[in-house]
C-alpha cells in the first residue's frame, strides 16, 4: 500500500544566498513542509495548503521540479511512503506558526544548517538536490567556476557569491585599467554602501561568471561599469590567497568621447578623468585597490 504526501522546499535568497524553511515538528523531529493528500486534490494542490497551513505562506510553485522520497517505515513493512515535493519561493512575507499543535517552531536556515538539523538521509538528499537545481536555474545568485591556484579551472566544481570558498579552490576576478588616448586614466567612485564605499578606483572589474573566459569577463565588466570600449590587453596576474581571489589585470586604452562613461547602479556615483601625474599621486588609503595601480606603473603605461 503507497502513503502519499505533498509539499515544497521553500526557499528565499538574502544577499545572493539561498534561506530555507525548515519545520520542526510537534514530536521534536524535522521537516520540510508537506502533508497527506486530501480528497479530490491533485500533487500541486496539496503541496500548496500545506506550505500555507504550516507556514502562512501564500506561494505559487516553480515549474519543472518535481522529486521524490519514497521509503518503507519500520513499523509499517506493508506500506511504501511517498512523498513528492516541490518548489517555492518566498520574498518579502516571512513564515509563521499556524498551527501550533503541529509544529513547534519555524527556522529558516542555509544549507549546511539545514543539513544538519534534518534528522534524516531522504529528505537531505531532496534539500541538495534542490540547493543544486536554485542554483543552476533561479535568478539572484552568482554562480562562479572554481580554480586552482595556477589559474586553472577545476573541472565540476562551482563557486557560490556568498557562500565559503573550499580549502585548495580559488575564483577569477578581473581588473581592467582605462587611459584615453590623449594620456589621462579614467577613476571610478565606488557607491558608498559597497565596501569601500565612496573610495576611488582606478580600475572596473568583477567575478568572472561562471562559464567565462577572462578576457570574455573583462569585456563584460567595462561595459556593465564604464560603457567604455577600446583595445584591451593583459598586463598581469596576481594571487591573494587569504581571499582565495586569482586576479587577472586588463589595460584598455580608448578613443571614446569622455563625457560618454556610464555609471553603473549599485556599483559606482562619480567618474573623473586625471592626469599621470595625478593618478601616481594616490596613495594606499585613496584607493580601494592598488593592484593594477602597481602593474601600470612597473610598464609604464
Amino acid at each position: 500500500m503507497i502513503e502519499k504526501s505533498c509539499g515544497a522546499i521553500v526557499f528565499t535568497i538574502r544577499r545572493e544566498q539561498i534561506f530555507y524553511v525548515i519545520i520542526e515538528e510537534d514530536s521534536g523531529f524535522h521537516s520540510l513542509p508537506k502533508g497527506h493528500v486530501e480528497e479530490g486534490e491533485n500533487e500541486e494542490q496539496t503541496a500548496i495548503r500545506e506550505i500555507k497551513e504550516e507556514t502562512g505562506l501564500e506561494l505559487d510553485l516553480i515549474q519543472n521540479f518535481r522529486m521524490v522520497d519514497e521509503y518503507v517505515p519500520r513499523e509499517r513493512p506493508d506500506v511504501t511512503r511517498q512523498i513528492v515535493y516541490f518548489l517555492a519561493e518566498y520574498l518579502d512575507e516571512e513564515p509563521c506558526i499556524v498551527r501550533p499543535d503541529e509544529v513547534r517552531s519555524i527556522k529558516v536556515l542555509n544549507l549546511e544548517d539545514a543539513l544538519k538539523t534534518l534528522e534524516y538521509d531522504g529528505v537531505r538528499n531532496i534539500l541538495k538536490a534542490a540547493d543544486k537545481y536554485i542554483k543552476e536555474h533561479i535568478k539572484g545568485i552568482e554562480l562562479w567556476d572554481a580554480y586552482n591556484r595556477d589559474f586553472t579551472r577545476i573541472p565540476g566544481e562551482t563557486l557560490v557569491r556568498g557562500e565559503g570558498i573550499p580549502e585548495g579552490q580559488y575564483h577569477l576576478v578581473v581588473d581592467i585599467a582605462v587611459k584615453h588616448v590623449d594620456g589621462t586614466y579614467l577613476m571610478m567612485q565606488r557607491d558608498f554602501k559597497k565596501m569601500h564605499g565612496g573610495q576611488w578606483e582606478f580600475t572596473a572589474g568583477g567575478s568572472a561568471l561562471k562559464g567565462e573566459e577572462p578576457l570574455g569577463a573583462a569585456k563584460r565588466e567595462l561595459s556593465e561599469e564604464t560603457g567604455v570600449t577600446g583595445k584591451i590587453e593583459e598586463i598581469g596576474r596576481v594571487v591573494q590567497d587569504e581571499n582565495r581571489s586569482l586576479y587577472v589585470i586588463y589595460f584598455c586604452e580608448t578613443d571614446a568621447k569622455k563625457d560618454s562613461v556610464v555609471l553603473q547602479k549599485g556599483e559606482t556615483i562619480d567618474f573623473k578623468w586625471i592626469s599621470r601625474e595625478e593618478l601616481y599621486s594616490f596613495n594606499e588609503d585613496e584607493l580601494a585597490s592598488l593592484r593594477a595601480l602597481k602593474m601600470v606603473k612597473e610598464k609604464n603605461l
